[in-house]
Formats: C-alpha cells, structure tokens, sequence
C-alpha cells in the first residue's frame, strides 16, 4: 500500500513493451539501476511500471533492442496536476469570458423613445438623463416603474408611459394626453373619474382640484371642477391628467372537468393581449364551482389615467359675481 503510495506521488508510467530481445532489455535496464515494478511476462512481449522521467530513457533502451513500444500510459501526482491545471486554465478561461460577456450587456448602448407626435424627443432624452439613463449609463438598479410613473407627473403632456429596459438597448413609450383646444357649442367641462381607482398623481392643468393624492375615488366623481376667471372674466374648463391604480377582473366559464392549468394559462394570454404595451400585474385569482360550469376570474392590477372630460349641460357663462350660472 504504502509503494503504490509512493508511486502515485512521483508519478509513473505503465509500459508494454514487444519483441524477441526482451530479456536484454531487462538485462539494460539493471545494468542502469532502472527499477521496473511489477514487471509481467506474456509470450514475446513484457508490462510494467516504472518511475514517469525514464520513459524516453526506456524508449531508447527499446530501440537498442530491435524491441517496439506497444503502449505508454502516464499515472499519479505530475498527470493529475496536469489536468488540474488545464482545467483551471479552462474555468479561469470560462469566467473571463463570462465576465467580459457581463460587463459588455452591462451598459446601456441605445435609447429608443415611442409613440411621440408633438414632444420632441430632446425633451424625453433630457427627462431621462435626470434619472440617470443616457448611453453608456449602467443599467442595473433602474426601477422601470419608478421612470414611468415620474415621466407622467412630470410632464403633463403624456397620458401614458412604459419604460424597460431589454439587454442593451431601454425603450421609452409614450402616449400623449389628448386635452381639449376648444369648446364645443360654448360648453364647459369638468374632470370626472372614468372609473374606481386609487389616485397616485394629479397633473392640474385648469380648474381646481377636488381630490388628493392617496385617495380613493370612485367612476364618475368630480375630480378637478371648472372655475371663475375673474381676471379674465370668463369661465375655465377643467384640464388634467389624474393617474391611478385600478382594478379590472377577467372571467371565463368552462365546463365542469376542465383541466385548470389549461383556464389559468388561457386567461393569462388573454389579459396579456389586452394589456399589451402596459405594466400590470395578477393581484389575485378566484374559481366560482357551478353545477354544470366554473368561473375561473383574474383580477388584474395597473396604473393608468382616469382623467374624463364632462361637459355641463346648458350655458355656463360669468355674471360679474364670480359665480357660475348653469
């Protein structure tokens, strides 16, 4: 145990060796005081071990001998170092890669900006920079919800934003608010909810706000309200963007037996398609069982602008009082 020990720390080669001068071989190689170990016979041809930095010494012992070298395999520490170190060199090869292959999608390398008709794209390249997205910015720690949701407090113009970033390249979309240039047939509108929701931002471009932000509201309530101008002495209308989590449910009935992944994945694709272009997400899932059918319902969460326009019946006109007469 302890020679094969031995052997296996300074490293050995198993060799076989043929041809018809094979006991002058051995006579050379003891004459040499080269110690073959385990030495084997078989008909014209010799197997043994023997310390790995004499084999080119044994080789040519062999050829002195008209004998052929049949086989030479290498064993022990200087083999296993070899190969650990080919495969250090391999991983250190792998995690260099890995790592020029990390820092090179680390930056980002284009900004595409969607979806603007009158803002210049100066302005929207100009808003990201002030939150730290410009080509050659690193991309990790962007929240892309925190830039959407801050575009549309700051920039009254925009209805609607995404941002994200994919690989190298960060997207901008925008949809720009679409306010109203005149009135029509002299009428006057208010702001009211489109529908329920939780106010998260006000953009009051005319008229005064009757709602907070961090209030919940409901579909048709009075958001921003139109007003006096007594410098002017006309009636305003209301004008603004009001932003606000909301919640929307989608449905299906399948009949009784149908397989569940196949209604969670078909409902998933749907509210996928339909909210294609925006952030969302699944707050909560719900089956109602029926006799002959199930419900299966989604409710999905997103953040959007509730802001609609309500025009007042009748003539709104100023009377000198600071009053409004419907």
């Amino acid at each position: 145990m302890s020679t094969s020990l031995w052997n296996f720390v300074c490293g050995f080669a198993k060799m076989t060796v043929e041809g018809q001068q094979c006991n002058r071989f051995i006579r050379i190689c003891c004459a040499r005081d080269i110690c073959l170990i385990n030495l084997k016979f078989d008909a014209d041809s010799i197997s043994f071990d023997v310390d790995h930095g004499m084999v080119k010494e044994i080789q040519s012992i062999a050829t002195k001998c008209n004998c052929h070298i049949k086989s030479v395999t290498l064993h022990g520490r200087p083999v296993v170092y070899k190969a650990v170190v080919r495969s250090l060199g391999l991983l250190l090869g792998v995690l260099v890669s890995m790592a020029m292959f990390f820092l090179g999608t680390s930056f980002i390398t284009k900004i595409e900006v969607q979806g603007n008709d009158s803002i210049a794209i100066g302005d929207l390249l100009e808003y990201l920079e002030t939150q730290g997205i410009y080509i050659g910015a690193i991309k990790y720690g962007i929240s892309d919800e925190h830039v959407s949701n801050q575009l549309l407090l700051a920039d009254s113009r925009i209805s609607w934003a995404e941002f994200d970033v994919q690989g190298t390249v960060a997207t901008l979309k925008i949809s720009e608010a679409n306010y109203i240039s005149s009135r029509p047939n002299g009428e006057i509108c208010d702001i009211v909810a489109a529908r329920d929701g939780y106010i998260v931002g006000i953009t009051c471009l005319s008229g005064h706000s009757l709602v907070k932000v961090g209030r919940a509201v409901s579909a048709g309530e009075i958001l921003v309200s139109h007003f006096v101008s007594e410098k002017e002495e006309k009636v305003v209308s209301a004008k603004a963007v009001v932003m606000a989590i909301v919640w929307e449910t989608y449905s299906q009935d399948v009949p009784k037996g149908t397989e569940e992944d196949a209604v969670w994945d078909m409902l998933r694709r749907r509210v996928a398609s339909e909210m294609e272009g925006m952030t969302y997400k699944i707050v909560n899932t719900t089956i109602s069982r029926g006799l002959e059918v199930d419900e299966y319902s989604v409710l999905v969460e997103y953040t959007t602008n509730i802001a609609k326009t309500k025009y007042i019946e009748g003539t709104v006109e100023y009377d000198g009082d600071s009053e409004n007469i419907h």
